[in-house]
């Protein structure tokens, strides 16, 4: 399973996810801060395809290494972009998406 915490910055997403893995094994996490490590940022659509691809590509390298729990954390900027990331990882495994609220 694939378990997407999205909310605003500072709202807890990557604290829940280190606290879920270790409860939950076997379990990764994939932060989207760092899936776009580029210079410059223009936060263009290429860019924004580029991450949820990135993200895609490290869980299904996770999935295929036997780890039946993934976390991605990270602040999608709107339904239409936590939609097309759902869409991609659900080809992996099942996808559930939590939302956190500061």
């Amino acid at each position: 399973m694939i378990v997407i915490i999205n909310g605003a910055p500072g709202s807890g997403k990557t604290k829940t996810a280190q606290f879920l893995m270790e409860h939950i094994s076997p379990s990764a996490i994939i932060d989207g801060d760092p899936m776009l490590g580029i210079n410059p940022q223009n936060r263009t659509e290429e860019e924004l395809d580029l991450r949820q691809k990135n993200i895609t590509s490290v869980a299904k390298n996770y999935h295929e290494s036997g780890y039946t729990t993934i976390f991605v954390s990270f602040v999608y900027l709107g339904p239409i972009y936590l939609s097309k990331q759902v869409d991609l990882l659900k080809t992996i495994d099942e996808v559930k998406v939590v939302a956190l609220v500061p």
